[in-house]
């Protein structure tokens, strides 16, 4: 949304700068979605069951043009063993 008058929203849409495995595109719906306006953080969190044994978590920055993956972690295998805290993080931006 813009921050002046006339006052206008737009969709937003999360690319990833890679296909992650066993997928066939690089967009990334937002799920649980929180965003941090201080330090301009956007946080997803997916889980793949009701556990939170699985899923994809990402930290995306806003660049004061657009969203940039900052960090992406995923776990595939749903083993009632992880939590999402022990999810592989497979992409550090520095």
């Amino acid at each position: 949304m813009t921050r002046s008058q006339p006052y206008v929203s737009r969709g937003l849409t999360l690319t990833l700068p890679f296909t992650p495995p066993a997928r066939s595109d690089n967009q990334l719906e937002l799920m649980n979605a929180e965003f941090d306006a201080s330090n301009g953080l956007l946080y997803t969190f997916s889980k793949g069951r009701g556990l939170g044994d699985c899923g994809i978590a990402t930290r995306w920055q806003f660049d004061g043009s657009e969203f940039v993956l900052a960090e992406y972690a995923e776990e595939k295998t749903c083993d009632a063993w992880h939590s999402s805290d022990d999810w592989p993080t497979l992409w550090v931006t520095q």
